[in-house]
């Protein structure tokens, strides 16, 4: 299944059957509960918007009472929370209470950053972050199970590109082999796995690193050979393709070096 991070998180937060998700929206956390009220209803689960990050805390510590409860907030909200997060440190619960943070690094929808882990160590509350979509998911159960085994509200840590991104990888010796797995029947999906390669490639040549390795370019990465390379770069390929391929029969078209 090709989910986004935090759709994910929001299927954790299904499959641990929670009773209460409230939240204030701000990005990267927004699609948390947005998604989740989209089944709420046929969920029997109480969904709101709050007024802001603390009120949401609030509402999500129903827990209290042995429900399990869900709240989600951006880094910002978190320092609107803390004074709540940190008298239930003490207080513990009866249920189990996740708290999902999504930090934002290098500002990409905030105008500041933080690194809201150190709540946890603040707290002595336990904190999971996970790594990949799997965990996402996984970890999010989990941290139900946690909550109500320690009586206390669990941390659950997102970043931005956890929380934005798309797709699954295996990861080797430096190189990612990414596979979208989906239904090419599907427009909808067609698109979003299509956005999520875009987005991958960016972030690769962002970070220095290459989009194609010992394989060559390859078809689906030749759309986008010239953000790794500028002109002069591509006049040369195009030179040795030239003589090299001087009748262009080699892949004619396909890789748009034959011009």
């Amino acid at each position: 299944m090709l989910l986004m991070g935090n759709e994910a998180i929001t299927r954790g937060i299904i499959e641990a059957g929670a009773s209460i998700a409230a939240a204030y929206p701000g990005n990267p956390s927004s699609d948390i509960v947005d998604t989740l009220s989209k089944a709420a209803k046929d969920l029997d689960m109480h969904m709101e918007w709050s007024v802001n990050e603390k009120v949401a805390l609030e509402v999500a510590a129903a827990a209290m009472t042995g429900l399990r409860g869900v709240s989600a907030m951006k880094q910002n909200g978190l320092n609107v929370a803390c004074d709540f997060l940190l008298n239930l440190n003490l207080s513990g619960i009866r249920g189990a209470l996740v708290l999902v943070i999504c930090d934002d690094p290098s500002g990409i929808s905030s105008t500041n950053e933080q690194d809201s882990r150190l709540y946890a160590r603040m707290g002595e509350l336990p904190l999971l972050e996970p790594s990949s979509f799997q965990e996402a998911k996984d970890m999010t159960r989990e941290a139900f199970e946690l909550s109500e085994e320690l009586s206390l509200p669990v941390l659950l840590h997102s970043v931005t590109r956890l929380s934005h991104a798309r797709g699954m990888g295996h990861a080797g010796d430096g190189n990612l082999h990414p596979s979208f797995t989906f239904d090419r029947s599907d427009a909808d999906e067609s698109h979003r796995v299509e956005a999520a390669a875009a987005g991958l490639f960016k972030t690769t040549i962002q970070l220095e690193g290459t989009i194609t390795g010992e394989h060559g370019i390859g078809l689906s990465k030749a759309p986008y050979l010239a953000w790794e390379h500028d002109e002069t770069a591509l006049r040369m390929m195009k030179a040795l393709k030239k003589t090299f391929d001087p009748r262009g029969i080699l892949n004619p078209g396909k890789m748009a070096l034959n011009d």
